[in-house]
């Protein structure tokens, strides 16, 4: 296939999320085989490559499309949008972006576009001063000089603070490519600030310049997780589909799992979810109005209570396309929603060969065995959390495994979708896997709730049992798991050394003494798994 049969970026200005699908769209028919042609330059045709990342760029750096924009003073010098209002695709825009950036300086191809000193100066983790700053965003400065700060310092801060994170995942895709970062390039081998846009603008070849040691660190190569997953695409307002109801996937208190198929042949996983919808509102209406003389005023609350559903419902939509968005080898993926009269219908990635739980009540895994899934887990739940997703509900029954062994961590994100439907928002679950500070419900709580009941899973794997599984849920439960008393029972458990510090280090009663998922990837009892 050419490269410029891949092209899916249109020639219309697009806004908002709509710009990035097609370079996402793209993304994914890029095998790796390709991407090895690119990077090691042996492609037939240096003239597609050059149409191809002269095209990608020119998309990308539009101002108009959001994820950078132009200087006042220099228009070809771009630097990332410091007010935009950041969703879980973005993070992959712009680590996507750092790779394109990356192969156009690689491969010499003249894109017509530079760094501000601004955007440069970030990446090479050095000071900016607020002259760069004024320059760069004027307008920013002098909002926040006129509204909320008085003193250049706070104003260049909240600067850095509104950029930091679409600096870091552009730097991280940079990175990639050429095996070692802007940093180095900068201060290792010879290469100046001004040299990287003159090579992008085509004036500089860089090869003259240093030995870049292009190396082979393709550990995902252009959002390689996207030929890990389900590669279908689902237009849900156009699929004809059905549901098998002889047979749940799963359940629990958000719902009812079913199979469900396409008349094309496409198969996938529906979650059920009951909700509250107007019908039932009006029906309920109808006999209040027998009783109350005062109509007017009751079909006024009507019309609320109605509009409020709506919203509700709204906001299921809004969530669920944020889920959408997401994408990598250990989650699930989401491909939309569809309600029907009082039920809310979520489209997922079907991975039909059983839970975590189903698993290990049919085996008893070994420390190895944990220990893949665990890792797996938390390749699923870094990427979340760098997306600023929680998932709230992490336990062996919400983590799939299919018939190559490979973890899906499902219902993610569920948690903030069914906190916006009141019948389900009343509900009562087990409490088993719950962080402390999420039983104290005056407390907020993060991503660090995740650790907690990823420990408590580990533990569920190991000894074939819920967590507290001795506890009487009626008399001490509630307390136990307030308190984290969890930790206090490990000694009873006949668990290895590894496997016993792996589980009390997520077992902190104090969130902010928890590892994060990243950190944990690096603990003995995940890099010695064997795996």
């Amino acid at each position: 296939m050419h490269l410029v049969t891949m092209m899916m970026i249109p020639e219309e200005k697009l806004l908002d999320s709509e710009f990035y699908k097609p370079l996402i769209h793209w993304s994914r028919f890029l095998d790796e085989e390709l991407f090895e042609a690119l990077k090691n330059k042996k492609l037939t045709s240096p003239q597609q490559l050059q149409d191809w990342l002269y095209k990608l760029c020119q998309a990308i750096f539009k101002p108009q499309n959001l994820l950078f924009l132009a200087c006042p003073n220099d228009p070809t010098k771009f630097y990332p949008n410091p007010e935009l209002k950041l969703e879980p695709l973005h993070f992959d825009c712009f680590e996507f972006s750092g790779k394109v950036i990356a192969l156009a300086l690689m491969h010499e191809v003249q894109v017509g576009v530079a760094f501000h000193p601004v955007f440069l100066l970030q990446l090479a983790e050095r000071h900016i001063s607020i002259e760069d700053l004024r320059d760069a965003y004027p307008s920013f400065y002098n909002n926040k000089a006129k509204h909320r700060f008085h003193d250049d310092d706070e104003i260049r801060d909240d600067f850095l603070n509104s950029v930091s994170e679409q600096i870091s995942f552009f730097r991280k895709g940079f990175d990639n490519v050429f095996g070692k970062s802007i940093v180095e390039l900068l201060s290792y081998e010879g290469i100046e600030f001004e040299d990287l846009n003159l090579a992008l603008k085509g004036k500089l070849n860089l090869g003259e310049r240093t030995h870049v040691n292009q190396g082979n660190n393709v550990s995902d190569p252009l959002m390689s997780q996207f030929l890990k997953i389900n590669r279908q695409r689902v237009n849900i307002n156009k699929l004809r589909w059905r549901m098998d109801r002889r047979k749940t996937l799963g359940g629990g208190i958000t719902g009812n799992v079913y199979r469900g198929y396409a008349d094309d042949g496409f198969f996938f996983a529906v979650k059920e979810v009951q909700v509250e919808n107007k019908e039932e509102i009006d029906e309920s209406k109808q006999e209040t109005d027998r009783i109350h003389q005062d109509v007017k005023e009751i079909e006024h609350d009507n019309k609320e209570e109605v509009d409020k559903i709506k919203l509700e419902h709204d906001h299921v939509q809004q969530e669920v396309n944020l889920l959408c968005q997401l994408s990598h080898p250990n989650i699930v993926k989401y491909y939309g929603t569809k309600e029907y009269k009082s039920k809310i219908h979520i489209f997922l990635q079907l991975v039909s060969t059983g839970s975590l739980r189903q698993v290990y009540k049919k085996f008893e895994l070994r420390d190895s065995q944990v220990s893949h899934y665990t890792k797996q887990i938390l390749e699923g739940l870094k990427y979340l959390h760098e997306r600023k997703v929680p998932h709230k509900d992490i336990k062996c029954a919400n983590i799939l495994v299919d018939e190559k062994g490979c973890v899906k961590i499902t219902d993610f994100g569920l948690a903030r979708v069914t906190d916006l439907i009141p019948f389900l928002n009343s509900r009562h679950g087990k409490i088993h896997w719950i962080a402390p500070e999420v039983i104290k419900k005056n407390k907020e709580y993060g991503v660090e709730s995740d650790i907690w009941s990823l420990g408590c899973t580990v533990l569920e794997m190991l000894i074939r049992d819920f967590p507290y599984s001795h506890v009487n849920e009626n008399e001490n439960l509630q307390s136990e798991v307030e308190n984290g008393m969890l930790l206090d029972h490990l000694p009873n458990y006949p668990l290895s050394e590894n496997a016993r510090d792996f589980i009390m280090k997520c077992l902190q009663v104090d969130p902010k003494k928890r590892p994060t998922a990243s950190q944990l990837l690096n603990h003995l009892f995940v890099k010695d798994s064997g795996f």
